[in-house]
C-alpha cells in the first residue's frame, strides 16, 4: 500500500514521472515513449530533506542491461535525467 502518489513530469504519449511513497521511501520512475532522447529536470524539493538512495537507468548493453549507482540529493536542487528513446528509470531513496 502507498502513503502517498505524485505526478511529477509527463505529457500523454509521450512521457512520465510518477513519485510513490511507502515504508518511509520514496520510489520515482520515469519511461520515455518517445523516439528520441529527452532531458528531465525534475523538482524532488517537496519530496524530501538531503536524501541518499540509488538510481537504476538503461544500460548501454540494449535490452535488459541496467546500470545501477548510489546518489545523494541535497535538500532544495533539482534532479536532472536523460532518458534514452523507449527507456527510462527507478530512484529509491530514503529521505534523513
Amino acid at each position: 500500500m502507498w502513503d502517498d502518489t505524485r505526478f511529477l513530469d509527463g505529457f500523454p504519449g509521450r512521457f512520465v514521472v510518477l513519485a510513490r511513497k511507502g515504508n518511509g521511501r520514496w520510489y520515482v520512475a520515469g519511461i520515455n515513449g518517445g523516439e528520441s532522447p529527452k532531458k528531465l529536470k525534475l523538482n524532488l524539493k517537496e519530496l524530501h530533506g538531503p536524501a541518499s538512495g540509488t538510481l537504476i537507468t538503461d544500460g548501454d548493453g540494449g535490452n535488459l542491461s541496467f546500470h545501477q549507482e548510489t546518489m545523494h540529493l541535497p535538500r532544495n536542487r533539482n534532479f536532472e535525467i536523460e532518458l534514452p528513446p523507449d527507456g527510462g528509470f527507478v530512484m529509491v531513496y530514503n529521505p534523513k
